[in-house]
């Protein structure tokens, strides 16, 4: 797919969504979840579902400190991997 621009547009203090033709996409944050006493780390999840509400990829990123933007990336995979799939 070509390199574009995607705009997020936010929901929450903690949600965002994106548009892709029938599917969106909605990342929110499910932490800070406690490593140890010393350390937090975030989490978010996404779950992509198409226009008539079914659903097509879920995820969570989990990693120590993940950040929302790999988060987003890993949810554009996941929908472009199912997209991939039907053709």
């Amino acid at each position: 797919m070509a390199d574009r621009r995607r705009r997020w547009r936010k929901i929450g203090p903690h949600e965002y969504t994106l548009r892709m033709g029938p599917v969106t996409i909605e990342v929110d944050r499910w932490g800070p979840i406690p490593d140890d006493t010393a350390r937090w780390r975030d989490e978010w999840g996404f779950t992509a579902t198409l226009s008539t509400g079914h659903r097509v990829a879920r995820g969570h990123c989990q990693r120590r400190g993940a950040p929302l933007a790999q988060c987003q990336a890993d949810a554009i995979a996941a929908v472009e991997r199912w997209r991939d799939s039907i053709r």
